[in-house]
């Protein structure tokens, strides 16, 4: 995993150049954000770690235990480090020989969990078999009755985005006004966000000078 086509140590890179400098407003954004949920677990498993360098730690200390998954072995290490008190372990709890399996989230998560998935779900994409369906739906089902929030890419460029709207748009909506050199790339999560689901926000986020994503955010009811 420190090569990967949805991260691995270019992404580390990046975040060790811009994490206090071009990422900050969106750093800022995200903690703002995540401190509207409030899940009435004291238990966190967060999936896609990624070394924790969007997340507040004053919102990770809201929780007795926390647990996060995490592939990247760097990913890992950095996490354990910025937050000492949590367990860190590399379980693959989405996907199986390629291909979309969220059914096995509801047997490695233990009851009292609530999660949170740190801009991974629009990640699959790149992690799937080429052409391997992503059914949203088996992730509800396999999350029924479990409160969870996500923060995932929705679409990415080299360019601007216009003004993030304040409703749910599809994809097609969502870019629109965009200026850039070349179309929107569409994180295929259009169908991620459950009916009924509450904090919706969009967020952009400039991973680098040149490249944007536009961030979606919501949490279960």
């Amino acid at each position: 995993m420190l090569k990967s086509s949805s991260g691995g140590l270019s992404y580390h890179l990046r975040a060790l150049r811009y994490r206090n400098t071009l990422w900050a407003p969106f750093r800022r954004e995200i903690a703002t954000w995540l401190s509207g949920w409030s899940p009435r677990a004291r238990a966190l498993h967060i999936v896609g770690c990624s070394g924790g360098y969007c997340l507040d730690p004053a919102f990770v200390a809201r929780f007795e235990r926390v647990t996060a998954w995490d592939l990247d072995p760097v990913a890992r290490f950095a996490f354990s480090r910025r937050f000492p008190g949590a367990q860190v372990t590399g379980v693959d709890a989405l996907t199986a020989r390629g291909k979309f399996a969220p059914e096995r989230l509801r047997e490695a998560l233990p009851r009292d969990a609530c999660v949170l998935f740190t801009n991974v779900l629009g990640q699959l994409v790149y992690e799937l078999r080429r052409g391997a369906p992503v059914d949203w739906s088996r992730l509800h089902a396999a999350l029924s009755g479990r409160e969870w929030a996500s923060f995932h890419d929705r679409l990415s460029g080299f360019g601007v985005f216009a003004a993030p709207p304040t409703e749910w748009r599809d994809d097609r909506a969502l870019s629109m006004g965009f200026e850039g050199a070349a179309e929107v790339e569409s994180h295929e999560t259009e169908l991620l966000r459950p009916e009924g689901a509450l904090g919706l926000r969009y967020f952009d986020w400039r991973i680098t000078p040149r490249r944007v994503h536009r961030i979606e955010g919501f949490w279960s009811l």
